[in-house]
């Protein structure tokens, strides 16, 4: 059982009132999230990241049958954990984490103006294995609130950013994404990746996000054309 359903099932436990995302109504595979009939659990097949994910969700993000960013946590099991934001005191596990970890982390996120004036960033295209920086944490939301995690929580302010390096983009996209609409968060972590030379799990985790991302248009009952990776 992946970390964020880990997470999710807790939420579930301890909240007063029920979760409910849109297609709510639809009978969901409990693990994926989709609709029973298009489930995508036999694609998802386990692999090993050189890098280690800690994936910090937005309350509104947990619970959308969209949300690409567990299949992080499905791919790569043992090296993804799982947390909520919260805005001014992390919970307890993301504390333990910082604690112990804050020094070897990064936070992946385009730099910004802030991050700049401070320097609390890394120049694109390192090899974040080789300057000692094994984990990765994920803001996992929208950009709107992912810049809001970013900025407003004092206790990220010393875990510098990472943004992947343009030419990695470009040579990214030209060979995987067949669209032109934002980037998701496993794409993103693909991209990443495929950045730091792990060109395995990159395609692992790219080819659980097609198959995903094929499976939830169909549940919707939307056309799409399958784009074989290459």
């Amino acid at each position: 059982m992946s970390s964020v359903h880990l997470l999710r099932e807790s939420l579930r436990a301890t909240s007063p009132r029920p979760f409910i995302a849109r297609g709510a109504n639809a009978k969901r595979c409990d693990r994926c999230l989709i609709a029973l009939e298009h489930c995508v659990c036999a694609t998802l097949t386990e692999q090993t990241s050189p890098l280690q994910f800690v994936l910090l969700y937005h309350i509104s993000e947990i619970f959308k049958p969209t949300n690409s960013g567990r299949l992080i946590a499905d791919i790569f099991p043992d090296q993804t954990q799982a947390f909520l934001w919260h805005r001014t005191t992390p919970c307890d596990g993301f504390q333990q984490f910082l604690t112990r970890h804050a020094h070897e982390a990064v936070i992946l996120y385009p730099l910004t103006e802030a991050r700049s004036s401070s320097q609390c960033y890394i120049e694109p295209a390192t090899q974040l294995l080789g300057i000692n920086k094994r984990f990765v944490i994920v803001l996992d939301a929208s950009w709107r609130q992912a810049s809001k995690m970013l900025h407003q929580s004092r206790y990220m302010d010393s875990i510098p950013s990472y943004g992947i390096h343009p030419n990695s983009q470009r040579t990214f996209l030209a060979r995987h994404a067949k669209h032109d609409h934002q980037l998701a968060t496993a794409e993103v972590v693909a991209m990443l990746l495929h950045e730091q030379q792990a060109e395995a799990p990159s395609l692992a985790l790219q080819h659980a996000y097609q198959a995903f991302n094929q499976a939830s248009l169909t549940t919707r009952g939307r056309h799409h054309i399958s784009v074989a990776i290459t």
